[in-house]
């Protein structure tokens, strides 16, 4: 699903948007660590702009799976001596 830029979209909405994945809680894991989209609050309500989504899943698009940050520092850290 493409995200509108100018929309705001709440955790159930980008949820849902996506497939269904990230689940809502794991969205809300995603701000505590300060991963995922960026969000803004409106009262206590996180809210995700569509352009921030759009940029998020750009930012996560790879040629192949060996090409994910996530891959590469976990097999420096095998390679690297004690």
């Amino acid at each position: 699903m493409a995200f509108n830029d100018n929309e705001l979209y709440n955790a159930d909405a980008l949820s849902e948007g996506l497939g269904g994945k990230p689940v809502p809680t794991t969205l809300a894991k995603w701000r505590g660590a300060g991963d995922g989209p960026k969000f803004v609050r409106v009262g206590r309500t996180p809210l995700y702009r569509g352009s921030d989504i759009n940029a998020w899943l750009a930012r996560r698009t790879v040629s192949h799976t060996i090409a994910t940050p996530a891959v590469r520092q976990r097999s420096r850290r095998k390679t690297q001596p004690s």
